[in-house]
């Protein structure tokens, strides 16, 4: 594989991960955090096998916290510069709002945007998973008609963002709980807890259950799913699928920072 270089690429896997830490993170210029970004995503595609992307930082306009597309992992240059989101309205006026846990949302947004690159390898056949109804799932979700944007409940349902807020999140917590065990309270771990609580996938799912008025939502989509993927692709099955459904997958953090967003202005 081929990784891309970074100033720590010496350190340990627990060093890297204390890079995250909410002191350290706050002491880093722009460009050590890019570098710290890199670096986890090389360690995190080490971890599953799928070739690591390279890390862009690019503007975002409102709560974004990054995406995968193509291959690659665009994360949001202010909030990485700054630590803040930026909002332009329509009339040319902007207006930023800076959240408490950017620290620990960056390191799920990499593992997240991540997973999405090794599910996208995973259907493409590079590497082999050995759930084979996921696969099966992850690729009817994939494309561009079963996709679901994150203003919908079953966003955070949907087999693709299921799977990858469940790996985000499992590493986040792994990594700080050595954190906080070697240098105590993390307070952006901390609110970072308090968020993925609120906007959970149980909440989700409750959410959609209630919205759908259906209790076996999560099936029923994942079956509609299929349904419409073989019915999509019946007559083109020996195309090269990676090319003809290209999306971009939005961060783990967007509903998280979208709420906060709303509150503050």
């Amino acid at each position: 594989m081929n990784f891309y270089p970074t100033r720590y690429s010496e350190l340990s896997n627990s060093e890297v991960n204390e890079l995250y830490r909410a002191d350290t993170w706050e002491r880093l210029n722009r460009n050590e955090r890019l570098d710290s970004l890199q670096e986890l995503e090389n360690r995190s595609a080490e971890l599953l096998g799928n070739q690591p992307c390279e890390v862009h930082l690019e503007q975002m306009n409102g709560a974004r916290y990054g995406y995968y597309h193509n291959g690659e992992i665009y994360v949001n240059e202010s909030l990485v510069k700054n630590g803040e989101f930026t909002v332009q309205y329509d009339d040319g006026t902007t207006a930023s709002y800076a959240p408490a846990d950017t620290n620990a949302q960056l390191m799920d947004t990499i593992h997240h945007e991540n997973y999405h690159a090794y599910q996208s390898d995973v259907i493409n056949g590079i590497i082999e998973h050995d759930n084979v109804a996921e696969v099966n799932q992850w690729r009817a979700n994939w494309d561009n008609d079963n996709y679901i944007s994150n203003n919908d409940p079953l966003y955070r349902v949907q087999s693709l963002e299921k799977s990858a807020f469940e790996h985000g999140e499992s590493l986040t917590k792994v990594a700080y709980d050595e954190i906080e065990t070697k240098y105590g309270v993390d307070t952006g771990y901390r609110k970072y807890l308090e968020s993925i609580n609120e906007h959970s996938y149980d909440n989700a799912l409750t959410e959609a259950k209630v919205l759908y008025d259906d209790v076996n939502i999560e099936s029923a989509l994942n079956e509609k799913m299929i349904q419409n993927y073989h019915a999509n692709h019946v007559e083109i099955q020996t195309s090269d699928l990676s090319e003809s459904n290209s999306i971009s997958i939005e961060s783990s953090a967007s509903l998280d920072a979208a709420d906060g967003m709303e509150n503050s202005f």
